[in-house]
């Protein structure tokens, strides 16, 4: 559901982008909300031309910004666009690789073979093809094919094994190995010892921060669902020294 600004802080908003009150990246981001935020209202209301034009804004003035991506392209699949709404995901990978874009960039696939996945899964990758997240897409892509070695491969990538003195993995990756281990050789103790290391394990994911209080939140949102910040939810992983905004924009 799109955040329904009041006409009140709606003029704030513009009226402090219009003066550059704040930093230019923060001002870029608050500008790429605001536009996301009114083309997904527009979309609600059935105005799906003027909903396509504020969502291609948002993606231009952000490429970064997974969630405007996400929208952008869904109203491109849906307009019969598949292979614009393709570039516009593949622009944001390469900007700023997200799990949403990932899941996106599968769906305009879903009906191909599971092979066929697999190709594109790679093809996304190619954009940023050294980030996590690449590694992650196409192990995904190759466990749904059945393609054993190709997701062992891009698992181990991230340093996704057992034994002493492993590097801490993130929990979705051993949760992966977890499931790899069970659906190619039905090795419970295997299974098992990956999934206890994804409950232990010290290093954490990436989830929705925010910049102004800190809480973490489940999905993107306009507002921070505990302070209310307008624009402060960053994609980053909890605990990290690198602030969420740029100063000055708390």
């Amino acid at each position: 559901i799109a955040y329904k600004f009041p006409p009140e802080e709606q003029a704030t908003l513009l009226e402090g982008i219009k003066r550059k009150a704040l930093p230019e990246a923060a001002t870029r981001h608050h500008r790429t909300v605001l536009l996301h935020e009114r083309s997904r209202a527009a979309e609600a209301e059935g105005a799906q031309p003027q909903a396509l034009q504020l969502a291609a804004k948002a993606h231009g003035a952000e490429l970064g910004f997974a969630p405007g991506a996400v929208h952008y392209a869904a109203l491109l699949r849906v307009g019969g666009r598949t292979k614009h709404a393709a570039r516009a995901l593949e622009a944001s990978w390469r900007a700023a690789p997200h799990p949403d874009i990932a899941a996106a960039w599968a769906a305009l696939f879903a009906e191909e073979t599971p092979v066929e996945q697999v190709k594109q899964a790679d093809r996304l990758a190619a954009a940023n093809p050294d980030h996590v997240e690449s590694h992650l897409a196409q192990a995904r892509a190759a466990l749904a094919a059945r393609l054993w070695g190709e997701a062992r491969r891009h698992l181990e990538a991230l340093g996704a094994k057992l034994g002493d003195g492993a590097a801490p993995l993130s929990p979705r990756v051993c949760r992966m190995m977890a499931e790899l281990e069970e659906a190619q050789h039905e090795n419970m103790a295997a299974t098992r010892a990956w999934l206890a290391r994804a409950a232990t394990t010290t290093a954490l994911d990436p989830a929705w921060l925010c910049g102004a209080c800190g809480g973490e939140s489940a999905a993107w949102s306009a507002v921070c669902p505990h302070c209310r910040a307008f624009a402060s939810l960053a994609w980053r992983v909890p605990g990290g020294s690198a602030r969420l905004l740029p100063p000055g924009t708390r």
